[in-house]
């Protein structure tokens, strides 16, 4: 309740000033039925100036600061304060799902593929897109985005995410359940693992297409569920192995470009048209330094396997920003570090077998499939499924989005609303004190 510049945030607490209007009236009818003895000199005195009438209707000092007193407790109650800067807005934190399917051909119920080229991610986007505009006009101030990457920004300037270059997978959402989250995906997710985000869901039918591609063809999905085995004499991909990578790694680089029907070549050698234009994979060592460190010896492992590595004794102790660790030594050097189509190794080779050599055979190769940069058109057949209709639901609570530098300003404002709710309060008693006292000496 605003007053003047000021806003009572126990507004509730006004009702109290009829205390000190009541507490006035009493003293008025107070005055009015006091006793006049007739027969007296004052009597004939004050009738005769005509100032009795008025002295009847005075009231007493006491009583005036009383009122005064009440006034400025229940003012002090209410707790004042000062309204900070306006808001400009809402801003929404946006979860969007990058898996494979959401770059699929969007279609309709009947399949139909829309004419423009429309994706599911486009239409989810624009499902989103529409929703802002709408709740946009209801509001004061305008609807932004957050995407965990820098400022909040209108949802006009919003920009659709490219396809990642290696097949992301599929958000857990449950994770990201928040009043203000958007999350922007093609399949509605279960009623359980939403509570309070928004949802816009592109929905899609069926999309038929590759779902693997290996040496002597590829498999075709068809919408039905059925499969597909189509020849086709191009190479699925190109890997090229650095001069310094440990020979137990090399060989079972050999043996996984085996089976996907993957030509091995020199990091040196740039391959024929044809491989280039497929995916390919890197895998280089760290050579050894020119100073001739000495070797140690780090035990590492995962999935199920250890072994014994041959470290430099001076190795990377940091993670690079777009790598992604993936085999660490005890003391956090990277010692296997994977990024789009890329894998670089910090050690020089196994100094013994491995504690279980099919498991480390089975770690390497699913590192190899993860790194490895896939065709745009191989997704597999749990993406490319129908994702059901379009689903809508806005977020509960959008989060206020004030002014730059608001946070400072509030806390300032809050500190003056402070200092006058404590003055309220010491003035309050202060002439309470005083009406006490002038009540006490009042003469009888």
């Amino acid at each position: 309740m605003p007053f003047l510049a000021l806003v009572f945030i126990e507004p509730l607490g006004l009702i109290g000033l009829v205390a000190p209007l009541i507490l006035l009236a009493l003293g008025l009818r107070r005055q009015d039925s006091r006793e006049v003895f007739l027969g007296t000199t004052r009597f004939f005195t004050e009738e005769a100036s005509g100032a009795g009438q008025a002295r009847r209707r005075s009231l007493p000092a006491w009583l005036l600061v009383a009122a005064l007193a009440l006034v400025l407790g229940v003012l002090s109650l209410a707790k004042p304060g000062v309204e900070g800067p306006p808001q400009m807005g809402v801003v929404v934190a946006l979860e969007v799902d990058r898996s494979p399917s959401m770059y699929l051909p969007h279609a309709g119920p009947a399949g139909a593929v829309n004419a423009s080229g429309l994706r599911r991610i486009d239409a989810a986007f624009e499902a989103f897109c529409r929703w802002a505009g709408e709740y946009e006009s209801t509001i004061t101030g305008g609807v932004f985005v957050s995407t965990g990457r820098g400022e909040p920004v209108p949802w006009q300037e919003l920009t659709i995410p490219d396809a990642p270059e290696t097949a992301a997978p599929e958000m857990f959402w449950a994770a990201h359940d928040g009043p203000s989250t958007v999350w922007i995906t093609d399949r509605a997710p279960s009623a359980d693992a939403r509570r309070h985000a928004g949802v816009f869901a592109s929905g899609g039918a069926a999309s038929p297409g590759l779902i693997s591609l290996g040496p002597k063809g590829c498999i075709y999905w068809k919408a039905d569920g059925t499969f597909e085995f189509r020849e086709q004499q191009k190479r699925s991909g190109l890997v090229r192995v650095g001069p310094d990578v440990p020979l137990e790694i090399a060989e079972l680089v050999q043996l996984w470009a085996e089976a996907r029907g993957v030509q091995v070549a020199a990091s040196s050698d740039s391959g024929d048209g044809a491989a280039r234009e497929l995916v390919q994979l890197s895998i280089d060592g760290v050579p050894a330094p020119k100073s001739g460190l000495e070797e140690r010896r780090v035990r590492s492992g995962r999935d199920g396997w250890e072994a014994d590595l041959a470290v430099h004794l001076e190795g990377a102790t940091h993670i690079r920003a777009g790598w992604t660790p993936w085999l660490m030594s005890p003391l956090g050097e990277p010692l296997a570090e994977m990024a789009p189509g890329r894998l670089e190794l910090g050690f020089k080779g196994l100094l013994g077998p491995p504690t279980d050599e099919a498991a480390f055979a089975v770690s390497w190769i699913g590192l190899f499939d993860r790194a490895r940069l896939t065709p745009g058109e191989v997704v597999e057949a749990s993406e490319r499924s129908a994702a059901g209709s379009a689903f809508r639901v806005p977020p509960s609570e959008p989060a206020i989005m004030e002014s730059p530098g608001a946070s400072a300003k509030r806390a300032q404002l809050e500190e003056r609303a402070a200092l006058l709710r404590a003055l309220l309060a010491g003035a309050s008693a202060l002439l309470g004190l005083a009406a006490f006292v002038m009540l006490a000496r009042r003469p009888s």
